[in-house]
């Protein structure tokens, strides 16, 4: 139940007036207005993507402001990821060194099947340099002819969490980001570091759903990932 709905009812309840004693702030509250401007009073809030069973709307990932693909918009891509390829072309710190991992991953990506890479190693070595390079190669046009004008972008999964205290929400928000993924003209790549977190019991409340999510489109080639994680993590979480 949003806030909105709690406030709504304390004001229109018939001893409203106590409320008085408290402030007088509630007079200045129109219930018509709150109840006609709710949806763009809460935008962009924590309340933006409430469970859509709790307020009878549309499916997971279709409710307002997450439709994937609708006239063009990327809501959720916009939201919680950012642009690699983006920020290579208006000028990223050069990688140095990582010819070698980046010329394996581009190996991993060009395969027909098995397409997704895994980029293992301890906190610090550079794991997300190695993608940045490959980005940079992308934003170059150094790669084979399947790559070019893909374009990479990294999931961040702390926005993605953040804010997600109603059952579902964080599920949620992972469908619509794949779903406009799916639905994308550009072909895209997703990063997702510490990838771990979305397929074992250490993530958010709920995440191990989230790996549930991830899988039918991985496996149906619709979804491409490179992923990032530590090599003790990757043993138990992946590996296995």
């Amino acid at each position: 139940m949003r806030s909105g709905v709690l406030l709504l009812s304390l004001v229109l309840q018939p001893g409203r007036a106590s409320f008085r004693d408290f402030t007088e702030e509630y007079e200045k509250i129109r219930p018509d207005e709150l109840r006609r401007e709710l949806l763009s009073i809460v935008a962009g809030s924590s309340e933006d993507a409430l469970q859509p069973e709790a307020r009878g709307g549309a499916p997971l990932g279709r409710e307002s402001g997450f439709t994937a693909g609708a006239g063009g918009e990327e809501e959720a891509l916009a939201r919680f990821t950012v642009d690699l390829t983006v920020k290579a072309r208006e000028g990223m710190d050069p990688v140095l060194g990582r010819d070698h991992e980046i010329r394996q991953m581009i190996d991993v990506l060009t395969r027909r099947r098995k397409n997704n890479p895994v980029v293992v190693g301890e906190a610090g070595v550079g794991k997300t340099a190695v993608v940045e390079g490959f980005a940079q190669r992308v934003a170059a046009g150094d790669v084979p002819s399947s790559l070019r004008g893909v374009r990479v972008l990294t999931l961040d999964l702390g926005l993605l969490q953040a804010g997600a205290g109603v059952k579902g929400e964080f599920e949620n928000r992972l469908k619509a980001v794949i779903q406009e993924v799916q639905a994308a003209t550009t072909p895209t790549i997703l990063f997702i570091d510490e990838i771990h977190t979305l397929i074992g019991a250490g993530g958010a409340a709920g995440t191990g759903d989230a790996a549930n999510l991830l899988k039918p489109p991985l496996a149906r080639g619709e979804l491409r990932t490179i992923g990032a994680t530590t090599l003790s993590e990757y043993k138990k979480y992946i590996e296995k």
